[in-house]
């Protein structure tokens, strides 16, 4: 490919790109006003407390993979749940957003730059105790916790995804200008 046609090429997937996720974030958007904002009952919290002492104890379900950089990843990602009572008596794992796909964790690590040195993880793991106070705190004062519940999915982040569908509406709209620039004041190359 000769160079503006290549620069309208790649601009071209960069907006139908930004477009698409633009419009899955719009989607998004739209869904928060259906969001019901409720009283939830934690009854039960899990989070690691230590590094495991033995290898039986890797297996342990508060720790899952998370990605530690350059090819590395780690067995010691945090994975913190949050069990809640639903009107129905029913014991749920609460979800972080309404969108997750994370069966196993309320907050997962996904990334622990430097998650391979015990120093680090040994950090992680007290501060995130110190985090994961303000939740305990709701069942020894016996309190609820707001909450939100969208199609049977209860979940604690009422994230709006507003700042994502202006970003990826902007760029799309910005790529779009690119391409017609391109086109119009790049003079085509002849071979």
């Amino acid at each position: 490919m000769c160079g503006p046609i290549s620069c309208i090429f790649l601009n071209f997937i960069i907006f139908v790109t930004m477009l698409t996720l633009g419009i899955i974030n719009s989607i998004k958007y739209s869904k928060r006003d259906d969001f019901n904002n409720i009283k939830c009952n934690i009854t039960k919290i899990e989070y690691p407390l230590k590094i495991p002492d033995n290898i039986d104890d890797y297996s342990n379900s508060n720790f899952v993979k998370c990605d530690c950089g350059k090819r590395c990843v780690a067995d010691l990602g945090i994975c913190n749940k949050i069990f809640i009572t639903t009107h129905d008596s029913n014991e749920v794992l609460l979800q972080n957003r309404f969108d997750s796909d994370d069966s196993l964790c309320t907050f997962r690590e996904k990334k622990c730059k430097n998650g391979e040195k015990i120093s680090n993880r040994i950090v992680k793991i007290y501060d995130n105790i110190n985090e994961m106070k303000k939740y305990e705190k709701f069942i020894s004062n016996n309190t609820l916790m707001d909450c939100y519940k969208y199609n049977n999915v209860y979940f604690v982040n009422d994230y709006n995804y507003y700042k994502e569908m202006v970003i990826f509406m902007s760029i799309a709209g910005f790529e779009i200008i690119a391409i017609i620039m391109i086109g119009r004041y790049c003079p085509p190359c002849h071979i």
